[in-house]
């Protein structure tokens, strides 16, 4: 009797697994269910199963006390935010909201949290290179939300965490987008557009 019950628990389960990505293959693993999910967004426009599965894995990750996992799971979801497969989506989400319970109009809000969550746990485990990435990543969606002084703060919070991992790991090399001489000039410029002082 408790075997049937088990298989009867693990086959609901499993299909209600199934069904947050039609099409997907199912997998328990929250790394895989990231990589599922980043593909969901930007090469297949399904936001809606990629969400799903960011919340799934961020879950599995929690529960193991897995602080990086978080971190990745939470800046997934930042980006996801600020996709084009949301924007694709969007009669979609103005009417229904997001998993969460934000709403469509608040998404650029909804990022900037998702990427300080992020930043807040990469910062707490020494990780300044993904830190680095999630504030600045955070200080652009706050600029689409209007709020330039929460822009503004999050640069320069993405400038200490860069040069905090300068400092940690001397002789890095940043990737910066073609045409900046380095993550500064990066920063600078588009502290300027935010209209930093």
């Amino acid at each position: 009797m408790k075997f049937r019950n088990l298989a009867a628990c693990l086959l609901v389960l499993a299909s209600l697994s199934a069904c947050s990505a039609a099409l997907v293959p199912l997998s328990f693993d929250p790394k895989t269910k990231l990589g599922q999910a980043d593909e969901l967004i930007y090469k297949s426009n399904r936001p809606g199963p990629a969400e799903r599965l960011i919340v799934e894995a961020y879950e599995i990750y929690r529960e193991r006390g897995d602080e990086e996992g978080m971190g990745r799971a939470y800046q997934l979801y930042g980006f996801f935010f600020l996709s084009q497969a949301v924007i694709n989506w969007s009669h979609v989400y103005t009417s229904a909201g997001f998993f969460d319970g934000s709403a469509y109009k608040d998404r650029f809000r909804s990022s900037a949290a998702y990427f300080e969550r992020s930043a807040d746990l990469f910062l707490k485990i020494g990780q300044f290179d993904s830190a680095t990435n999630v504030q600045f990543n955070g200080a652009r969606a706050y600029s689409y939300a209007g709020e330039r002084e929460k822009a503004c703060q999050a640069y320069d919070r993405s400038l200490d965490s860069y040069r905090k991992n300068i400092a940690a790991n001397p002789g890095v090399k940043v990737n910066v987008p073609a045409g900046y001489s380095s993550f500064e000039a990066l920063v600078s410029e588009e502290k300027g557009r935010a209209g930093c002082s």
